[in-house]
């Protein structure tokens, strides 16, 4: 098998700005079928908070979970994914649009929820499988008053935008809202 040049698009960072928008989806089908989901559901998996303590202010909904071991670690498909897949479609042609890889894979997708009041500290995504993924943020719940902040400038992403962010960049995130912010994170890359 032959890998992309770009497959670990570091050093020094992965992308020419902090941002790359994709394009933008109508979320809310997502949304209302997400406000279903039950407290117990959304604790099902606290991997993340655990192993992460710039992740202690969130909860996660995982659909799909990859390991930040190595690049050919196992992707795992949780219960929920089969709830959301076909709601998720319009997200994932927009992205196979945009990278155009013939053999695609999404090594994590996941519902993160940052509580209302909470951050997460300045941090740079290290390991080798988060270097060779992009990752791309989908608000599905958000406002004003959520600060998405990268290399010290201040992006308000708004509902439904499509857009991969350098990860390999310093960044963090603050709610100063009284509202949990969600996003669909998505770590795609080529198999």
């Amino acid at each position: 098998m032959s890998l992309p040049a770009d497959l670990f698009r570091a050093p020094p960072h992965k992308l020419k700005d902090h941002v790359l928008h994709l394009g933008k989806v109508d979320v809310g089908p997502i949304r209302a079928l997400l406000a279903t989901k039950t407290r117990e559901e959304w604790l099902e998996n606290s991997l993340r908070q655990k192993q992460f303590a710039v992740h202690k202010d969130t909860e996660t909904l995982v659909l799909k979970w990859c390991a930040n071991i190595a690049t050919d670690t196992p992707v795992e498909t949780s219960r929920h994914f089969a709830d959301f897949e076909a709601l998720l479609q319009p997200v994932l042609a927009l992205i196979h649009a945009a990278y155009q890889y013939e053999a695609p894979v999404i090594r994590k997708a996941m519902f993160a929820k940052l509580r209302a009041g909470g951050e997460i500290v300045e941090h740079v995504d290290g390991s080798i499988a988060l270097r060779m993924v992009h990752r791309i943020h989908i608000p599905i719940v958000t406002n004003e008053k959520v600060h998405f902040i990268i290399d010290g400038v201040d992006y308000n992403l708004k509902v439904g935008e499509v857009v991969e962010f350098d990860n390999t960049r310093y960044h963090s995130v603050k709610n100063d809202s009284d509202q949990d912010r969600i996003h669909l994170i998505i770590d795609y890359y080529h198999g």
